[in-house]
């Protein structure tokens, strides 16, 4: 996670897509998310490097996919940014954002936080 939060935007980049290759797994969705893993990606969806970004919203895409994950992703802050992603010049980053609000919104509460961030009309 040390690459996540003092590296350059190359390792960071780099860092957040060992994450997300690690995330589709089922059992490492869950293990990742109980050791930290959420935030520093969160984080990582802030403006700067669109790459980074992109690697980041897609990490949080496959751990999306678990449904306890779906509550800790949004209770983060996650939604925000990753609607403001859907706006990237950057065509990476607007899927990666995209397929991140999808697993998001299969929870009801999601749905309404997304829609109340522009998420609809950004779609």
């Amino acid at each position: 996670m040390g690459q996540i939060d003092q590296g350059d935007a190359d390792q960071k980049a780099y860092a957040a897509m060992e994450l997300q290759t690690m995330a589709l797994d089922s059992k490492s969705q869950v293990l990742m998310a109980q050791n930290g893993a959420i935030d520093p990606l969160v984080k990582l969806l802030q403006p700067g490097d669109p790459m980074v970004q992109a690697s980041a919203a897609g990490a949080l895409w496959n751990l999306a996919a678990n449904e306890q994950n779906k509550f800790a992703i949004a209770q983060s802050g996650a939604i925000q940014p990753l609607v403001a992603m859907l706006y990237s010049e950057v065509r990476e980053a607007q899927l990666s954002a995209a397929g991140a609000l999808q697993n998001l919104c299969v929870n009801a509460s999601n749905k309404k936080t997304v829609a109340t961030a522009g998420g609809i009309e950004a779609l």
